[in-house]
């Protein structure tokens, strides 16, 4: 059993995790593209027992400190199947989805994020990190703002309570779904920097995670 080879079983984790990875950003994009359908409500299940699975096999791998690269790709997996599992929760919020399709303002955000989901799934995964990166850079630019006068317009009577509500939710559905993803594709990107490169120092846990997902 590979459990019985510390790096196999890092590395099969690894490989487990990437699929999955690959899956959730697909059926995203779809659920962005198209909103939610069977297909995607089966393929959400489809990742939900991956990840269980991965979750229970990792449970059982066992790695030290002293060796450092092997060391690190099983914490970016840990760290990983935490990001999948919150990005796998804001995939089935279909009402925040919803309202991302016919927004003004949050729909060529979204439309961004899905096109950086496809240059990952086509392999080019530091470009696709990059901006992902860069939209959520820009959401925490704007965010506030974006916030702000959503509740400006529903105090003027401009748009009903419920709707401005629904619209705070979809911000703050944009921005903790790009922070995860990104956060998922880096954890990728410095696996990938390892293997490409043994001889190299790990690089800093830079794992800035928020309060709640």
């Amino acid at each position: 059993r590979l459990l019985g080879d510390t790096p196999a079983a890092t590395f099969a984790a690894v490989a487990s995790v990437n699929n999955i990875a690959s899956a959730l950003f697909r059926t995203l994009a779809a659920l962005l593209q198209t909103g939610p359908r069977r297909r995607t409500r089966t393929a959400l299940q489809a990742v939900a027992n991956a990840t269980w699975e991965t979750r229970l096999y990792n449970r059982n791998i066992r790695t030290s400190p002293e060796d450092t690269l092997i060391h690190a790709r099983h914490m970016a997996v840990v760290h990983s199947l935490d990001h999948l599992d919150r990005l796998h929760h804001r995939c089935g919020q279909n009402e925040r989805i919803a309202v991302l399709a016919t927004d003004p303002e949050l729909a060529p955000i979204a439309h961004e994020l899905v096109m950086s989901i496809k240059v990952y799934l086509d392999g080019q995964t530091d470009e696709a990190q990059d901006r992902v990166n860069g939209i959520r850079k820009q959401l925490e630019r704007t965010g506030q703002a974006m916030r702000e006068a959503t509740i400006d317009l529903a105090s003027q009577g401009v748009t009903d309570t419920e709707t401005a509500l629904l619209r705070l939710d979809a911000i703050r559905w944009l921005r903790r779904v790009s922070f995860h993803i990104w956060r998922i594709m880096l954890h990728r990107s410095d696996v990938d920097r390892q293997l490409a490169q043994p001889a190299q120092v790990v690089p800093e846990n830079r794992d800035g995670e928020e309060a709640q997902a």
